[in-house]
C-alpha cells in the first residue's frame, strides 16, 4: 500500500501510519503544547529517586479549556490542509514552572490530613498484614 506522508509530520517519528486516501485533500490539524492539566504526570514521570528532573527549557503550556476552544474553532471553519499551532499566553522556563506547580500542590493551612503514612500503608500493600 503506497502511503502519503501526514502533515503532522508523524510518519518521521514511526507512528499513525495512514494509506494515500485516508488523509485526502480537506483536513485540519490542531499541534497543541503541553496542558496545565498534565502537569502532575510530567512531574512524575520526571521523578527519579524523589527527585524531579527537568531541563531549564522554555515552554509555553496552556489549560486543556484553551486547547478545547482552539479545536472547536478550527472544526467548524473550512479546512486548513495543514496545521495550526497554539500554545499558551505565557513562556516558561520548564524547570521554574515545575517548582511552582510542585510548591502549590502542598496542602494549605486547615487541609485534613490522612493518618496512614506511606510507609505503613506500603508494608500493609506489599505483605497483606
Amino acid at each position: 500500500m503506497d502511503r502519503k506522508e501526514a502533515p503532522c509530520g508523524c510518519h518521521e517519528s514511526g507512528g499513525c501510519p495512514v494509506s494515500a486516501g485516508e488523509w485526502g485533500d480537506r483536513f485540519s490539524l490542531v499541534h497543541a503544547t503541553q496542558f496545565f492539566e498534565f502537569a502532575h504526570a510530567i512531574a512524575d514521570e520526571a521523578t527519579v529517586d524523589g527527585k524531579v528532573h527537568i531541563a531549564p527549557v522554555r515552554f509555553q503550556p496552556m489549560a486543556g479549556d484553551d486547547v478545547a476552544q482552539a479545536v472547536a474553532r478550527v472544526a467548524v471553519g473550512s479546512p486548513l490542509n495543514g496545521r495550526v499551532e497554539v500554545a499558551g499566553p505565557e513562556q516558561f522556563r520548564m524547570d521554574e514552572f515545575f517548582r511552582i506547580a510542585l510548591a502549590a500542590w502542598e496542602p494549605g493551612d486547615g487541609a485534613t490530613l490522612g493518618q496512614i503514612r506511606y510507609r505503613d500503608w506500603l508494608d500493609r500493600a506489599t505483605t497483606g498484614k
